[in-house]
């Protein structure tokens, strides 16, 4: 302390334990503010780091689209549950399939039998049918062999005339 520009030193007094005591006390909180201190310093940078980030993160995404897009096909599932639901599949059980393959064949084999019974009538057509082909090719051969008699004849009727001629005059002379 000064007293008029004189330095004074503290007087130094007996070293009693509660002084002593009082003396380590008080360096163990300035030891402690220090570290308070550099800690504080250390958050403190942490935080600014912390909100120099958060302050450079865009702004959050915009999922409105996808939600709608996730929307219209929860609709279109939803509707492809409910054709399902409807089908006939989840509706006949195997009973009801049993049933209907029986009533199927039933049907079937009484087609069998009248087409058995209708082959006679379709054998008979086909006969008629193929008797009908025949006829139409043979009166088509017969067309062609009259066609080339026909013209067989004329080539000889002109030739044989040709020659009774040139015989005639040959014999007249």
């Amino acid at each position: 302390m000064t007293d008029q520009g004189r330095t004074t030193k503290p007087q130094e007094l007996p070293a009693d334990g509660a002084t002593l005591a009082f003396d380590a006390l008080r360096h163990a909180v300035e030891e402690l503010a220090r570290n308070i201190d550099s800690d504080m310093a250390t958050i403190r940078r942490g935080l600014e780091a912390a909100f120099d980030r958060y302050d450079g993160l865009a702004s959050p995404a915009d999922y409105g689209n996808h939600f709608e897009r996730m929307a219209d096909d929860m609709v279109l599932i939803a509707e492809h549950v409910k054709a399902l639901e409807i089908s006939p599949a989840l509706r006949y059980g195997p009973d009801d399939y049993g049933r209907m393959f029986e009533v199927i064949a039933d049907r079937v084999i009484v087609n069998l039998h009248r087409a058995k019974l209708g082959g006679s009538d379709i054998e008979s057509v086909t006969r008629e049918l193929r008797e009908l082909v025949y006829a139409a090719r043979d009166r088509d051969q017969q067309d062609r062999r009259l066609l080339t008699a026909g013209l067989a004849g004329l080539l000889l009727g002109g030739l044989l005339t040709w020659t009774v001629v040139r015989v005639w005059q040959s014999l007249s002379f």
